[in-house]
């Protein structure tokens, strides 16, 4: 959605969630733990698409069971590959894995509760045949409660992570806590949409009042300066690198204009 304008119904690309991640991974300095959705393909797509990723700077990956096109966890009409597919496919990114960042994470992520015929039961199955095959860490997604995650973490024998934020199926109406996550045995909590909705919401919001009032003035206080985003996104870290490597002339520029 914040990349290609779409809701999550499997439109993007591989080669889209690539670039995304090398934009990431160039800005931050923490782990990043990246979505790759099925894989974009079979194993031998998933191949190319794990060396992909750890070229790209990722530290994990989270790959599903679902068919390609994928939908959002959180959406009806999901179909999973079968089993022995998806086995497959963990095999070969664990050989990858193993040639060429051993200590990289991949994370298993099963889709089969709320697929077309899923259930619980089928969803513990999977996560620990996927743990068995190679994964690291298993991600139970569509669960539809506090208590069937609690179940799934113990049962399934590794770490779990899951999605959560309000709106999910397992959290329709309420703000799932820390708390929560932990208390039921997750180890890895997500949440998706923990800045961009917000930050869509406040977007809307100040588009809004804009059209009303021809003007930002009275949401002022929101509105951060110019230089205080530039700031945030590393003005100051850049200028510090233009005095260190640019010759000195080149710096007179700012001298003989105006600016914040």
């Amino acid at each position: 959605m914040s990349f290609i304008g779409w809701a999550d119904v499997g439109l993007i690309t591989g080669d889209e969630m690539i670039q995304n991640l090398r934009l990431i991974t160039e800005r931050v300095k923490i782990p990043v733990i990246a979505d790759a959705d099925t894989g974009y393909g079979n194993a031998l797509n998933l191949i190319r698409t794990v060396k992909a990723y750890i070229r790209a700077g990722a530290a994990a990956m989270h790959v599903e069971d679902q068919v390609l096109p994928k939908r959002c966890g959180n959406l009806p009409g999901k179909l999973v590959v079968s089993r022995e597919e998806f086995v497959g496919k963990i095999k070969a990114a664990k050989d990858v894995i193993n040639e060429m960042d051993p200590d990289f994470v991949f994370i298993a992520r099963t889709d089969a509760r709320n697929a077309v015929g899923g259930s619980l039961e089928e969803a513990i199955e999977r996560a620990n045949m996927y743990i068995e095959a190679g994964a690291d860490v298993a991600l139970p997604d569509g669960l539809q409660s506090i208590d069937e995650i609690a179940e799934f973490c113990r049962r399934v024998k590794a770490p779990v992570m899951v999605f959560g934020t309000k709106g999910s199926t397992f959290a329709r109406d309420r703000i799932v806590t820390a708390e929560d996550m932990e208390k039921a045995g997750v180890k890895i909590w997500a949440l998706p949409s923990a800045c961009f909705g917000p930050a869509t919401y406040a977007q809307i919001e100040a588009l809004k009042v804009l059209k009303e009032h021809r003007s930002l003035l009275p949401i002022e206080d929101r509105v951060p300066l110019l230089k205080q985003l530039f700031e945030l996104a590393g003005l100051k870290e850049y200028m510090e690198m233009e005095r260190r490597y640019l010759p000195v002339e080149e710096l007179e520029k700012y001298k003989k204009s105006i600016g914040i």
